[in-house]
């Protein structure tokens, strides 16, 4: 959602219904909705405007998408994953798209089926930007796959792997940043079976 500007707003809705017009699926990710009043509005908008093929968003995102209360500060969430799965299936069923809930363990819905998936790192958490390369990874997978839950579930996995991989060793948040990306590059599937847990 970025720092919501008039122009950043229009842009955006515009980008989703020139996509949704295309057939080109949409991965929404509502940063910080909870915290202010103007982004609340504007989260609201993007769903009753766009066609969602899925959201991803921490806890307290999704908690406020759904319309409950939530604690944040800024963009990070106050509350552990597995608190915001039952706003998440709920979500994804008034949407019609898949939701993932990103935290210490990922929950992924589209409504009826809920998977859990562990296999990260904590320090992941202090690296500012890995919500929104998680994102991106969402959008790549759905890009190439048409069970946008399967999509989703795949590319958590992703990051979930090299999330662990990335961390091992690094003294701290700033060499787990960059470590993550000469892991991503060099990510074989086995590694991705190895590093990521999968509970349903």
């Amino acid at each position: 959602m970025g720092t919501p500007g008039g122009e950043n707003i229009e842009a955006m809705l515009a980008a989703g219904e020139a996509a949704n017009a295309a057939g080109v699926p949409v991965v929404f990710d509502p940063v910080a909705a909870g915290v202010t009043s103007r982004r609340r509005e504007v989260a609201g908008r993007m769903l009753e405007t766009v066609r969602l093929a899925a959201v991803r968003g921490n806890a307290s995102e999704i908690l406020a998408l759904a319309g409950e209360a939530a604690l944040s500060k800024g963009a990070d969430s106050q509350h552990a994953s597995r608190e915001a799965a039952p706003a998440a299936v709920a979500l994804a069923r008034s949407l019609g798209c898949t939701v993932c809930v990103s935290g210490e363990v990922d929950v992924v819905t589209d409504g009826e089926r809920v998977v859990e998936l562990a296999g990260g790192h904590a320090m992941m958490t202090r690296v500012t930007g890995l919500g929104c390369t998680a994102t991106a990874f969402v959008g790549a997978f759905l890009a190439v796959n048409p069970d946008f839950f399967a999509a989703t579930c795949h590319a958590m996995a992703v990051m979930a792997a090299a999330g662990r991989l990335a961390a091992a060793g690094v003294a701290g948040p700033g060499s787990l940043a960059v470590r993550f990306l000469d892991v991503v590059y060099n990510l074989t599937e086995a590694e991705i079976a190895a590093g990521a847990r999968v509970s349903a």
